[in-house]
């Protein structure tokens, strides 16, 4: 019973932290696009450092999503006690 409660309470602030990030990306990508009116001259800075920071942002929110329906799947890595 307090296993359980302490995954879900794990999974909830591993889901707020992710949700504070996505937000603070957004709002970050919200403030360079208005700065940079053209979408074009954007995307080519956004090249190489916007690209990598994408794809590590994919990974991490992968790994978390696997993470969490690896735990939902099998109730005893949840447990190892019992």
């Amino acid at each position: 019973m307090e296993a359980a409660l302490l995954v879900i309470i794990i999974t909830a602030a591993m889901m707020i932290v992710g949700i504070v990030i996505l937000s603070i990306v957004f709002i970050v990508v919200g403030k360079a696009l208005q700065k940079k009116n053209d979408l074009f001259e954007m995307g080519l800075s956004l090249n190489k450092s916007g690209k990598t920071i994408l794809k590590i942002l994919l990974i991490t929110v992968a790994v978390i999503f696997s993470i969490l329906v690896i735990y939902s799947i099998v109730p005893g890595s949840a447990n190892p006690r019992g």
